[in-house]
């Protein structure tokens, strides 16, 4: 499986050696989860992510093209928003862009 593990462990400024410490494992096992040469568990994504600041999904390799800029930051705070700050953002792109609201929500 392809990641973004190390792209996004050299963007925190993480040697092998720091990130191993942190995840209490070897700078091996790092490597081999960076190369694929180790099966990423969902165990370890979840750990990797608490220690690389970001969300579980983002050190997955993305089968759609990377988020601009902006489109990351508005993803990033939607995700640390309450339910009811959810909803009136739903709101109000339903009220921009009615056409494109999916029948889910």
């Amino acid at each position: 499986m392809k990641t973004r593990l190390k792209e996004l462990r050299k963007a925190k400024g993480l040697t092998l050696s720091a990130l191993a410490e942190r995840t209490g494992t070897s700078n091996q096992h790092i490597s081999h989860l960076e190369n694929g040469r180790r099966r990423l568990t969902t165990e370890w994504l979840e750990k990797l992510a608490r220690e690389l600041q970001c969300h579980p999904f983002d050190v997955l390799e993305p089968d759609v093209p990377y988020l601009s800029a902006q489109e990351d930051f508005l993803l990033r705070v939607f995700r640390e928003l309450t339910p009811a700050q959810k909803a009136a953002i739903a709101g109000a792109v339903t009220e921009l862009k009615p056409e494109s609201v999916p029948d889910a929500l």
